[in-house]
């Protein structure tokens, strides 16, 4: 016989938005919009204990934090396999946990016990996963060319728009310092029209998809430490660390990027400025560069 579940399925709400409505309130004036404070609410996955509460953030080790997670919640890893036509990611199934109400959402949390979505989150332990800066930009921006290089729906908006900001050339600019550029320039413009909320969350600021302000992490762990991490984690919680982990695997890892991209001078002077927030906010020190050419250089 099976061990029963921590939790109830059938209670999850498949509609959950009772509780939503105060705590929109509440953050609509750091969003601006209701529509912004609803979707970083409830992508914020929470463990069926209510033990944690994880805010992922594109780029950063999701995929491995998700692994680490459901086996720290359950004692089993996640091997379920998800291999769709168009999979850009090659271990997907963990990002379907909440989806498949596994993990929830602190309004579906809410709805449950009768809490706010706020004060649930409150009284988790509140995990977040960053990386440096310049790294996550360069792996942002060859996700981008992978998807596109492949013909996949994923990012297509992005791509169209990286075009219509910078005459990126999907024939021409993937992969290379130049394309890369261009990148970086349509992010910083994104931003500049006040259009960040809309970046796709692989590429916009760390700080706007985890929001720091808002979340206030009692754990900032980094990709480039990942056991340190888990081992933070189980300590807070009083837990051992789960048998069959390995702390130190990278899921979804790229592998090196291209020397030419990743010792760019002008791109790290770039993304030293774009993403100065990130750097502030999470301890991160960009690496001394040279002068950037403004984005209206660029060649065509």
């Amino acid at each position: 016989m099976t061990t029963p579940a921590p939790f109830s399925l059938a209670r999850t709400p498949r509609k959950p938005r009772q509780a939503a409505p105060a705590a929109l309130a509440e953050l609509e004036p750091a969003f601006g919009e209701p529509r912004w404070a609803l979707e970083w609410l409830t992508y914020i996955a929470v463990a069926p204990s209510r033990a944690w509460a994880f805010k992922p953030s594109g780029k950063s080790g999701t995929s491995s934090a998700l692994h680490f997670l459901h086996l720290l919640e359950f004692g089993v890893p996640v091997s379920a396999s998800l291999a769709p036509d168009d999979a850009l990611n090659p271990d997907q199934a963990p990002h379907s946990l909440m989806s498949a109400r596994v993990f929830t959402d602190p309004v579906s949390a809410a709805d449950l016990t009768g809490t706010d979505p706020l004060a649930l989150l409150q009284s988790a332990l509140r995990l977040a996963l960053v990386r440096d800066p310049f790294d996550r930009a360069l792996s942002g921006f060859r996700y981008l060319c992978l998807s596109d290089r492949r013909g996949l729906s994923h990012f297509i908006g992005t791509r169209l728009r990286l075009t219509a900001r910078t005459r990126f050339d999907w024939t021409r600019h993937p992969d290379t310092a130049d394309g890369f550029l261009r990148f970086l320039d349509y992010i910083e413009a994104e931003i500049e029209d006040g259009a960040g909320e809309v970046l796709n969350s692989h590429v916009r600021p760390q700080v706007l998809n985890i929001r720091p302000d808002l979340f206030r992490p009692d754990i900032v762990g980094r990709t480039e430490d990942l056991p340190a991490f888990y081992a933070k984690i189980c300590t807070r919680l009083a837990r051992p660390l789960p048998a069959g982990i390995d702390p130190a695997r990278r899921h979804n890892a790229q592998g090196a990027p291209d020397p030419a991209l990743a010792q760019n001078s002008a791109a790290r002077t770039a993304a030293a400025r774009i993403f100065a927030a990130d750097y502030a906010a999470f301890g991160y020190t960009p690496e001394a560069a040279g002068p950037v050419p403004a984005p209206q250089e660029r060649s065509a």
